[in-house]
């Protein structure tokens, strides 16, 4: 979600099949199960308009705020990811890094 968009020039086809896989940002993502064919995305942004901010606008919240987001660099270079596919500052480190912080801060992480 935190993806520029669906890169595949320049890269390996096992690297073109993940990011063809995956969303290629925030605003292709469906939400979970409830997708309903496409219209489950318009139905949210329905229900959520003038209730709590978008996704884009979340993104663009934590950007203004300085956060930056910690990528692991085994993950990135597996999936195929470049530094410069993100639409937020990352931070690319281990997982030893990324364990550190979590033991330090009030953070959930979701790896998948």
């Amino acid at each position: 979600m935190i993806k520029k968009g669906t890169k595949l020039k320049g890269k390996k086809f096992t690297h073109k099949l993940i990011n063809m896989m995956l969303p290629g940002s925030s605003r292709d993502l469906a939400p979970s199960q409830m997708s309903f064919g496409g219209f489950g995305r318009k139905f949210f942004n329905y229900m959520m308009k003038g209730e709590m901010s978008s996704l884009e606008e979340q993104i663009e919240i934590a950007k203004e705020s300085g956060i930056v987001f910690q990528i692991c660099a085994p993950s990135l270079g597996l999936m195929g990811f470049d530094d410069d596919e993100w639409v937020v500052p990352i931070e690319v480190c281990g997982v030893a890094a990324m364990y550190g912080t979590a033991l330090n801060a009030r953070t959930a992480y979701f790896i998948s």
